[in-house]
C-alpha cells in the first residue's frame, strides 16, 4: 500500500512538518523506540552531549525494518538527524532516508501532544 502511494505521487522527496510535545516521561520511555512502534530493538552505537547514532530493528506481523538514526543538537534549541531504513515485507523490500531539523518552540504545549 505505502508503495502504490509512493508511486502515485511520484518520487521527489516530500516536506513534512510535525508539532509534538515532548516531555521528560516520554524521553524516559524511550519514545524513538517505544511501544507505539511495535517490536523493536536498538543499539546505542555513539553518544555525546550533542550527537547520538542508534542502530534499530524492529518487526511486526508482516514487516521488519532496519536502520541507523543519527541526530546532533545543533544548539540548545535545534536538533538536526538523519534516519536510513530498510523496510521488508511481502515479498518487498524498500529504502527510506530522512532528514529531519527540530526546534524548541516553547515551555508549554498547550493542546499538542
Amino acid at each position: 500500500m505505502l508503495e502504490r502511494m509512493m508511486k502515485a505521487r511520484g518520487d521527489a522527496p516530500q516536506t513534512h512538518t510535525q508539532k509534538s510535545c515532548l516531555t521528560k516521561e516520554k524521553l524516559e520511555k524511550d519514545l524513538s523506540f517505544g511501544d507505539e512502534r511495535g517490536k523493536c530493538t536498538h543499539d546505542i552505537l555513539s553518544s555525546t552531549s550533542k550527537e547520538a547514532e542508534v542502530k534499530f530493528h524492529c518487526a511486526d506481523e508482516n514487516m521488519t525494518s532496519d536502520g541507523t538514526a543519527k541526530f546532533e543538537a545543533v544548539s540548545s534549541e535545534n536538533v538536526k538527524g538523519t534516519v536510513h531504513t530498510t523496510v521488508s515485507g511481502g515479498g518487498n523490500t524498500m529504502k527510506m532516508d530522512l532528514t529531519l531539523t527540530s526546534r524548541y518552540l516553547g515551555s508549554s504545549c498547550g493542546d499538542v501532544k
